[in-house]
Formats: structure tokens, C-alpha cells, sequence
């Protein structure tokens, strides 16, 4: 009898704990989708502001088209980043991995900055000819910076020759 009580407190435990692990997988995805709308809109209205800086003055009526699209898009960035302090306030003690990248990097001790930039130099050269069934790792860079003398003379060449895209013909 009383192993079978002891089994059922043991399932429903099980069921306890994947049911929370469930509702925090379920709540770090909607951050990470509250973060990327985020950090897209917020480029967004940077490149508007950017693009619109160098349109003459029009007529009032765009003008007021133009300022109201603006507040729109502060008010929705604004609204998001609300929206993502709400959810980091719901979390539970155990879920203070849920950090936004920046503020962990603002909140974390020095030594994290050094740790990290030393992590990625050192991924970024790892030979990966005998990986085997090893994945490549992920790397969030955009720019890809040459290795030697004459990669990085090919690199500037590439770069200054069409002011264009490598490969692509001019017209």
C-alpha cells in the first residue's frame, strides 16, 4: 500500500514539475518574441527617423502623417518594452536565467566580459575537420574578418573596387 502511494506521489510530482517547466519554456519564448519585436521596431524607427531626416519639409498634411507614424511606432516600442518587464516580473525565482542579454551584461561582474570575448575567439578558430557529427557553431557576427595579410588585402579590394555587392555587376 504503501509503495503505490509513494509511486503515485512520485508521478504527480513528475507531472508537477513538467507542467512548470512547460509554463516557463512557454513564458521564455514569448520574452524572446517579445524581444525581437522589440529590437525591430526599435531599428525601425531608427531607420525611419534616419530616412526621413533628409526629406524636405513637405505639406502640413505630411508633415502630421509623418509625426503621428512616429509616435505610433515610440508608442509600440514603449508599449513592448512593458510587455517584456511584465513578463520578467512573472517569473518565478528559479527563472532568473530570463535576463534580456544587455541587462544581464550591464548586471553581470567584469570578469563575465572578458570570459565571454575569450569564449568567442576561441570558438571562432576551433578547426572543425574532424567535428564528425559535431554542428559548426553558431556565430552572430555579420561581418566576416579576414585571417591573413592577403585575405584582408582580397577583403579591401573586394570592398573598394564596386562599392557594391562582391560578385555582382555594376548596372
Amino acid at each position: 500500500m504503501a509503495e503505490a502511494e509513494l509511486h503515485k506521489e512520485r508521478l504527480q510530482a513528475i507531472a508537477e514539475k513538467r507542467k512548470r517547466q512547460t509554463e516557463i519554456e512557454g513564458k521564455r519564448q514569448e520574452l524572446d518574441e517579445q524581444i525581437l519585436l522589440l529590437q525591430h521596431s526599435k531599428s525601425k524607427v531608427l531607420r525611419e527617423k534616419w530616412l526621413l531626416q533628409g526629406i524636405p519639409a513637405g505639406t502640413a498634411e505630411e508633415e502630421e502623417a509623418r509625426r503621428r507614424q512616429s509616435e505610433e511606432d515610440e508608442f509600440r516600442v514603449k508599449q513592448l518594452e512593458d510587455n517584456i518587464q511584465r513578463l520578467k516580473e512573472q517569473q518565478l525565482p528559479g527563472e532568473a536565467v530570463l535576463l534580456v542579454p544587455e541587462e544581464a551584461q550591464e548586471d553581470a561582474p567584469d570578469w563575465v566580459d572578458t570570459f565571454q570575448a575569450s569564449a568567442c575567439v576561441m570558438s571562432a578558430s576551433i578547426p572543425l575537420a574532424n567535428a564528425g557529427h559535431m554542428a559548426a557553431p553558431k556565430v552572430k557576427s555579420r561581418e566576416v574578418y579576414p585571417t591573413s595579410h592577403e585575405d584582408k588585402t582580397n577583403h579591401v579590394a573586394k570592398t573598394n573596387i564596386s562599392g557594391g555587392v562582391p560578385g555582382t555587376s555594376p548596372g
